[in-house]
This record gives structure tokens, C-alpha cells and sequence, in this order.
């Protein structure tokens, strides 16, 4: 029995033959994807966050800047009643590297009363 066809690939490879453009479509939406995917992951590595504090007629309060524009403007203490500042710029330095890390963590900055608690600030 002798077959008419000798190389077994001959059909894919004909497939191929009449279907790269597809194939090229599909490999270039996958990359395309892929791309954006990637630049979606790694966008915190982009962002440059600091902060820096200053003085109040309330006391002290801090900037957290994302990209050195002005992300977060605390003037005041924030989770306390009423309008007052950190008493000290050391307390205010504390509460925006919390602020911070919680950012580059992808957390939301929200401060609550056991934060201040935890880093002994006096309110």
C-alpha cells in the first residue's frame, strides 16, 4: 500500500500557508494584551511617592505628593473631632509615611484612631 501523500505535515503546513494572516492577528492581539496587562501591574513602579510636612496656625500638617504634584493635603489631624493639627513635625512625618506605605501597598490612606494610637500620638 503505498500513500499519495509522502509528508505527513503537508496539511498544517498548508493551513498555515492560507491562514497566516489570521495567525498574525491573533498573535499580535495576544501581545497587545499582554502589554497592556503588564503596564497595568507594574504602573506603582512608576510612581514616585514622598511627602513632606509644614506649619500651621493649627500646628503641624503634611503633603503626600505623587510625582512631586500634591496628592494628599492634610493641614489637620486626620480621625480627630474638631480642627486640629500635630502638635509636633515629628508626629505629622509619622502619620504621612503611614500614609505612604499604605499607597505603594495599594491600600487606601484612610487614617483611623488606632493608627494614631499605635504610633503614640497624642490627640
Amino acid at each position: 500500500m503505498t500513500s499519495t501523500n509522502s509528508n505527513p505535515t503537508t496539511p498544517s503546513i498548508q493551513w498555515i500557508k492560507n491562514n497566516w494572516i489570521y495567525l498574525f492577528f491573533a498573535l499580535s492581539v495576544a501581545l497587545f494584551i499582554y502589554d497592556r496587562w503588564n503596564r497595568q501591574n507594574n504602573r506603582s513602579e512608576w510612581i514616585q511617592l514622598s511627602y513632606h510636612t509644614f506649619h500651621t496656625p493649627l500646628g503641624w500638617g503634611y503633603d503626600v505628593l505623587m510625582n512631586d504634584s500634591i496628592y494628599i493635603h492634610q493641614q489637620q489631624m486626620p480621625a480627630v473631632q474638631g480642627t486640629r493639627g500635630f502638635t509636633t513635625q515629628q508626629e505629622a512625618e509619622k502619620v504621612a509615611n503611614l500614609v505612604v506605605d499604605r499607597i505603594r501597598k495599594k491600600e487606601l490612606p484612610t487614617i483611623y484612631l488606632r493608627d494614631l494610637d499605635s504610633l503614640h500620638i497624642s490627640y
